[in-house]
C-alpha cells in the first residue's frame, strides 16, 4: 500500500471534512512522518491537488457514480476524490492510480467499500470521453465554477466586475502550483549567503523583483526541512507582504503597531528594518496565534516586538506615547491568494465580504486614535474585492478629514513605478501575474 496516498487522504480529509487549514494540516503530517523527498513531494501535489480541485472531481464523480457523493462515507468521498485526481490532473499510472485506491479502501474500510471503488475509476477511465461539461454559453458562471473549480458566486462576481477573459485567466491562476518566497532575516545572516546555502542544496533561489530582500524558491511542500530554518536565516513571507513593509518603512526609533499581528511575519521584517531597535507592539486577540509569533521571534532572534493579547478594534495607548506607524494588514476573504490558499475557496460565503469589511472599518477607526499627529497607517489585505480594498479607504478619508491618502508610486521599485495610475495600490493576478493584493497608505495631518 502507498503509504504517501494514505498519509495525502487523511491530510484531505482534515481538510475539506473538517475545516482545517491546507497548509498547517500539510506541514503537520511532513514534519511527523520520515518520507523521502520525491515522496514528501508526492504528498504534497495530492493535497493541494485534490483541495483546489474539489469542485471538478466532483462533478466528473456524480456522472459516473449511481450513488450521490454527499450520501458516501467521508472516507469513501475522499479516497475517490484522491484516485480521480491522480487519473485526471497527473501522469501517475492509471493502474497506480485505481489499485493504490482500492487497497486503501481494503485496508480502511470494507473489500464492499473496495469493489465500488474499482467500479467507479474504471468507469472513469471508460467513460471520461463521453463526460461534458456545462456550455459557456448558456450558463457561463456555472461552467467556469464547474471547469476551474470555484465558487459559483465568486466567479459571477469577478465576471461581472472583470469580464470573461479576464476571469478565466483569473481561475487559471488560481489553480497554478503555488510558489514558495522566503525572506531574509538580516539579524543573523545576508541575501548571498543564504543563496549559496540553498544552491548546495540544489535549490536555485531568484531575487524578488517587488520585494529585493525576498527570495522566490520555487514549488515547495514543508519548509522546516530547508537549510537554515531553524537558525533563523530566513522566513516564509510572499513578496507582496514583504512589499507591503517596504512602504511602510520603519524606522529605528520607531513605535509601530502592528495591529493584526499573527503570525508574525510582517512584524518581523519590521523588526529587521529597524535593526531590532525601537518598538513594535503586535496585537491579536487569538492568544494560540500570539505564541506563533513569540516562536518565531525566539527562533529569529527579535527582541524588539511586544506580544498583547488584545481586541484591536478596541486597543488604546497614552496620548503622550502614540505610535509613529501603524500596519493594519486586515483580516479578509483572501480572494487575491486563492493559489496558495487552496482551502480558502470553500470556507468562504458572499456574508464574509459585509461582515469582514465592517471589521476592516473599526481597525482603520480605532487607529486613528492610537496614532501622533504627522504619523503613517498603511492598510492592506490580500484581496481583490473593491469592499475590502478601494471602498473601504475612500469611507475612511471621506469620514477622516484630518488623514491624506499619500501616492505610493515613490515607494515602489522601479520595475513597479509605472504600474499603477493611482495613489492606492490593487494587484490583480490576471494583470501582474502576481498573487491580488491591496495596498494604501494614510497620513495623519493633524
Amino acid at each position: 500500500m502507498s503509504q504517501p496516498r494514505i498519509i495525502a487522504l487523511d491530510a484531505i480529509i482534515d481538510i475539506l471534512e473538517r475545516n482545517q487549514h491546507a497548509d498547517d494540516v500539510l506541514s503537520s503530517v511532513l514534519n511527523s512522518h520520515n518520507l523521502k523527498k520525491k515522496d514528501k513531494a508526492l504528498v504534497t501535489e495530492l493535497v493541494y491537488g485534490v483541495t483546489r480541485n474539489k469542485l471538478t472531481l466532483d462533478f466528473l464523480l456524480s456522472k459516473i457514480s449511481k450513488n450521490d457523493i454527499k450520501n458516501l462515507s467521508f472516507k469513501i468521498r475522499n479516497i475517490l476524490r484522491l484516485g480521480l485526481y491522480q487519473l485526471e490532473f497527473t501522469r501517475i499510472p492509471e493502474y497506480a492510480a485505481v489499485n493504490s485506491s482500492v487497497e486503501i479502501t481494503k485496508k480502511t474500510e470494507s473489500k464492499q467499500a473496495a469493489s465500488f471503488v474499482n467500479a467507479v475509476l474504471r468507469n472513469i477511465i471508460k467513460k471520461r470521453h463521453t463526460i461534458k461539461f456545462p456550455k459557456l454559453i448558456k450558463n457561463p458562471d456555472y461552467a467556469l465554477s464547474i471547469r476551474y473549480s470555484h465558487p459559483k458566486w465568486l466567479v459571477k462576481r469577478w465576471l461581472e466586475r472583470f469580464g470573461l477573459d479576464c476571469t478565466i485567466r483569473l481561475l487559471s491562476y488560481n489553480n497554478m502550483p503555488a510558489q514558495t518566497t522566503i525572506n531574509i532575516n538580516y539579524l543573523k545572516t545576508t541575501i548571498e549567503e543564504v543563496i549559496e546555502t540553498f544552491k548546495a542544496e540544489g535549490i536555485h533561489p531568484v531575487i524578488s523583483e517587488i520585494s529585493p530582500s525576498c527570495l522566490k524558491i520555487g514549488n515547495i511542500g514543508s519548509v522546516t526541512q530547508l537549510p537554515g530554518f531553524y537558525d533563523g536565516h530566513w522566513f516564509v513571507q510572499d513578496e507582496l507582504s514583504s512589499l507591503v513593509v517596504d512602504i511602510l518603512a520603519p524606522e529605528e526609533n520607531d513605535l509601530i503597531i502592528d495591529m493584526c499581528a499573527a503570525p508574525g511575519v510582517k512584524t518581523i521584517k519590521m523588526s529587521n528594518y529597524m535593526n531590532n531597535k525601537g518598538r513594535i507592539i503586535a496585537l491579536d486577540k487569538n492568544d494560540a496565534r500570539l505564541k506563533k509569533i513569540e516562536e518565531n521571534c525566539y527562533r529569529l532572534g527579535t527582541t524588539n516586538i511586544e506580544c498583547l493579547c488584545e481586541d484591536s478594534t478596541l486597543f488604546s495607548l497614552p496620548q503622550d506615547s502614540l505610535a509613529d506607524k501603524i500596519l493594519i494588514d486586515a483580516p479578509c476573504t483572501n480572494t487575491g491568494v486563492l493559489s496558495k490558499r487552496a482551502d480558502a475557496r470553500w470556507n468562504r460565503r458572499p456574508a464574509d465580504l459585509e461582515k469582514l469589511s465592517k471589521l476592516q472599518s473599526k481597525l482603520l477607526s480605532n487607529a486613528t486614535n492610537c496614532l501622533k499627529p504627522e504619523g503613517i497607517i498603511v492598510y492592506s489585505v490580500c484581496s481583490i474585492e473593491p469592499e475590502e480594498g478601494i471602498n473601504i479607504i475612500e469611507q475612511f478619508i471621506k469620514d477622516n478629514p484630518n488623514f491624506s491618502l499619500l501616492n505610493l508610486k515613490e515607494k515602489l521599485p522601479e520595475s513597479l513605478k509605472n504600474t499603477f495610475k493611482t495613489d492606492y495600490i490593487q494587484f490583480l493576478p490576471f494583470e501582474h501575474l502576481t498573487d491580488g493584493f491591496f495596498i494604501a497608505s494614510v497620513k495623519k495631518l493633524y
